[in-house]
């Protein structure tokens, strides 16, 4: 495998009243996985029920459609728990664009920063 097709996601969970998920690399079908699993585990970790969860996407490098699919279906898993997600995203970034191109923005619950989404869950 060239270098140039390694695709590197990570995600950190930081603990607090409204868990917050930090993903930075590239999110696409060989790291979606990795996505709905650090979902999951802040979903189901979270000390206030239903969960509520922050996912800070603002170093997101790259998504690309099969990401942007399993980030809906990720959503919709904590939705499935009775949580609620708020999403921080780079405003005017790439990740803005395409979740504004494909109408996404109006369904998911976007923010332009990690303050602003805390704040709308709290």
């Amino acid at each position: 495998m060239a270098p140039s097709d390694v695709h590197i996601l990570s995600t950190e969970i930081v603990e607090a009243p409204v868990p917050i998920v930090r993903v930075r690399g590239e999110l696409d079908i060989s790291t979606v996985a990795q996505l709905a699993r650090a979902l999951n585990t802040a979903a189901t970790g979270a000390v206030r029920r239903p969960p509520r969860l922050v996912v800070d996407l603002t170093a997101l490098d790259f998504c690309d459609s099969s990401g942007l699919r399993g980030l809906i279906g990720a959503v919709k898993e904590v939705h499935v728990l009775g949580g609620r997600v708020v999403l921080a995203v780079e405003p005017e970034g790439a990740l803005d664009r395409l979740l504004e191109l494909s109408g996404l923005r109006e369904f998911l619950r976007v923010s332009d920063s990690v303050e602003i989404a805390v704040a709308r869950l709290s």
